[in-house]
């Protein structure tokens, strides 16, 4: 039987772009947080990158609800929304000054 031997997957764990020119590299923004000291290893890295994206998805999330889905405009009286509302009603606009 052949002699197989296993790296030990607690200390081993990189990322690596994808190779097309060489060997491949761990991302820059994985290198840099390890290099500015705020994380040991390029795991936690990951990790703080993947909590940082998740807390912008939320955070869109929610500045698109409260811009565009809890507060509808007002109720306006213009006579572009008159005559809209008319043709729904299936009658003519008469411009009444």
């Amino acid at each position: 039987m052949a002699d197989l031997q296993f790296e030990d997957e607690n200390n081993s764990y990189t990322y690596k772009s994808r190779v097309i020119l060489g060997q491949g590299e761990s991302p820059k923004m994985v290198l840099a947080l390890v290099k500015w000291g705020l994380v040991k290893n390029e795991k936690q890295a990951g990790n703080i990158l993947l909590t940082v994206s998740v807390c912008f998805l939320v955070a869109t999330a929610i500045i698109i609800y409260s811009n565009f889905i809890r507060y509808r405009p007002a109720q306006s009286s213009s006579k572009v929304d008159k005559y809209l509302q008319s043709y729904e009603e299936g009658g003519v606009y008469v411009n009444q000054q």
